[in-house]
């Protein structure tokens, strides 16, 4: 109704105007053409203002002399328009079929939801208990994959530790091995060569003696003879009297024990048919002075064994096994060996 009401209050204000403006509108087309001229300036030759008509139409195709009106076209009869089916279901259906079912009601709904709550709650709760379910095993698989992290971040630790381990003692393996490289490669062969050349020194030396103790004992197979004056004390004396011409001295030491002073011995091949005489230096600690006394070589033999001017019986047990200090003195003790004997 209001619609209504405020189109007709539409057209009778629009009716309403238009003779409004009919009683001006003349006036108003008055003053215009008075006033606007739609030639302006332009002058009106009225000799040239002819009217030449066009050229004829020509006939009609459809003959005579005159044109009819067009054909109307033949009316179409009303297409049967097909029902369209809507996929709801349930609920008060539209006044207009092509909006279909409505939806449905609270009472409608309520009902359809009493008649299946018999069906969908054992549903339901089955799919509750199996989200349950789902949940528990879920959060045992998370807390495991935790329990996982961790332990493998703990052997990463450890296997970065061992790596730190294995790469120090890598180290030291090839620091050793490069040292001992050194050594067996330079080292020792250097060592070796040095030993060599003394071992080569040693065994000249070996043989020099082994020249000399044989050359002694050839000559020591005749009994001794004097041929250099000098009295020899040592090895230095010895080789003082070699290198001046001598080869063998009268004077000789007998060193018994290696922390007592040597005895001086005299090989002598002119008095009495040759012997020892020697020097006895005594040992008791009553005398102040070392007595010398100079024994003749026969008294020596004939009266008194070695021990009794030795004055120690380990002296005369060690005379004949000590080795002599130079190569001269073995020739001594040959010569003292055989005239004891």
């Amino acid at each position: 109704m209001k619609l209504r009401f405020l189109l007709c209050l539409c057209i009778v204000g629009a009716l309403a105007q238009s003779d409004y403006d009919e009683e001006d509108g003349a006036e108003d087309k008055k003053d215009l053409k008075e006033a606007l001229d739609p030639r302006g300036h332009r002058p009106v030759s009225r000799g040239r203002e002819t009217y030449s008509a066009g050229p004829a139409a020509p006939p009609p195709i459809s003959g005579g002399s005159r044109y009819r009106g067009r054909p109307t076209v033949a009316p179409v009869g009303k297409l049967m328009q097909e029902k369209e089916e809507q996929p709801d279901s349930g609920g008060c259906t539209h006044m207009s079929e092509k909006m279909g079912v409505l939806c449905p009601t609270g009472c409608d709904l309520k009902k359809t939801l009493q008649k299946q709550e018999r069906n969908v709650r054992p549903t339901v709760e089955q799919l509750k208990r199996s989200v349950d379910e789902l949940t528990q095993s879920t959060n045992s698989v998370y807390g495991y994959v935790l329990d996982m992290t961790a332990e493998v971040t703990q052997r990463q630790r450890v296997s970065e530790g061992n790596g730190l381990v294995v790469g120090q003692y890598t180290d030291s393996l090839e620091t050793q091995h490069a040292f001992i490289k050194d050594a067996v490669d330079i080292t020792f062969p250097q060592n070796i060569k040095i030993l060599q050349g003394v071992l080569d020194k040693v065994r000249e030396k070996i043989q020099r003696l082994e020249k000399a103790i044989t050359s002694q004992r050839a000559k020591c197979q005749v009994p001794c003879k004097v041929s250099c004056p000098i009295p020899v004390v040592s090895g230095k004396e010895c080789e003082d009297i070699i290198r001046k011409g001598g080869e063998e001295s009268q004077m000789y030491l007998i060193r018994p024990d290696p922390l007592s002073m040597p005895y001086k011995v005299f090989c002598d091949q002119t008095s009495k048919k040759g012997g020892m005489s020697t020097f006895i230096q005594t040992h008791n600690p009553n005398v102040t002075q070392d007595l010398k006394i100079m024994r003749p070589a026969e008294e020596s033999y004939e009266k008194h064994p070695i021990q009794a001017f030795l004055q120690s019986d380990i002296t005369f047990c060690n005379t004949f096994k000590l080795k002599c200090l130079v190569s001269v003195t073995e020739s001594a003790f040959s010569c003292i060996q055989k005239r004891l004997m």
